[in-house]
């Protein structure tokens, strides 16, 4: 069952489909908010996010700071394909 709810135009901010979650965020601090925020909620329910799988790609930013989970850093990609969306 795909859910879309990030749609063009609005102002929402993630797109959840089946078992995939996109965070999308203006600066790095928020970023780094979303992801704790995240893995505190999955935590209440009993899931844990696979940090294996889980990857961040910064556009249009200088930053260097890294954005963690389970206090170690996420891998930082250059692309990656989304639903068959590819995105660089």
């Amino acid at each position: 069952m795909r859910r879309r709810i990030c749609e063009c135009g609005t102002k929402q901010n993630y797109a959840v489909f089946a078992d995939d979650l996109t965070l999308l965020s203006h600066s790095v601090n928020d970023m780094l908010v979303k992801t704790q925020d995240l893995e505190a909620s999955a935590a209440l329910t009993g899931l844990q996010i696979n940090k294996d799988k889980t990857k961040i790609m910064k556009v249009k930013t200088d930053s260097s700071q890294a954005v963690t989970l389970a206090n170690d850093s996420i891998d930082e990609v250059q692309e990656f394909t989304y639903l068959e969306v590819w995105w660089m």
